[in-house]
């Protein structure tokens, strides 16, 4: 089964990063979108918070998100920071003079199944998917991953990513959307 990673952010914290902050630190704004950051990235300062602004104080977990990128906690570092390297790099945040990481997946794959997927054109401008689906099998041995067929926006998993977060690590923050769509 492929996932598409989402975030429970009815329950718990997201990373929040100024803007200001990222430049001062970088000199210029970088978002992670799937291309190596490793080299030019120095470690910001940022904030849990409501990730739907509403002022809510909300419990932090062991994974979050941070402009749509997956972070991980201390501990959910520790249990997976070795097994995510092989597709990504992982960035430093300092968060409460912790260190956390933000995820940037670096494996894209185009294991799409084009004939069960369709993306959403307006004007020949891509404004998001009607359908996607992946042959799951070219995917078993890639833990995270990303697709130029939705131009890198979502996140996906395999099964065994799913399983190690949530029965072997039992990690919280993270959902598995069987729906591959964004929502």
């Amino acid at each position: 089964m492929i996932y598409r990673l989402d975030f429970d952010l009815d329950k718990y914290s997201a990373l929040f990063i100024d803007p200001d902050e990222m430049e001062e630190v970088m000199d210029d704004l970088y978002y992670p979108e799937g291309e190596p950051l490793s080299g030019e990235w120095n470690a910001p300062k940022g904030v849990l918070c409501d990730g739907k602004d509403q002022g809510r104080d909300l419990e932090s977990s062991d994974i979050c998100t941070w402009e749509g990128n997956l972070v991980l906690g201390p501990k959910a570092y520790e249990l997976l920071g070795d097994k995510l390297r092989p597709y990504s790099e992982l960035l430093p945040v300092y968060v409460n003079s912790e260190l956390w990481y933000v995820v940037n997946i670096l494996t894209v794959t185009d294991a799409v199944d084009y004939t069960k997927s369709e993306q959403d054109l307006r004007g020949g401008i891509y404004v998001g998917l009607k359908s996607l689906q992946f042959n799951e099998g070219m995917l078993t041995n890639i833990l995270l991953f990303k697709t130029d067929f939705d131009e890198k926006v979502g996140n996906f998993c395999n099964e065994r990513f799913r399983e190690e977060v949530e029965d072997t690590c039992r990690l919280t923050g993270v959902v598995f959307r069987t729906n591959l769509e964004r929502p």
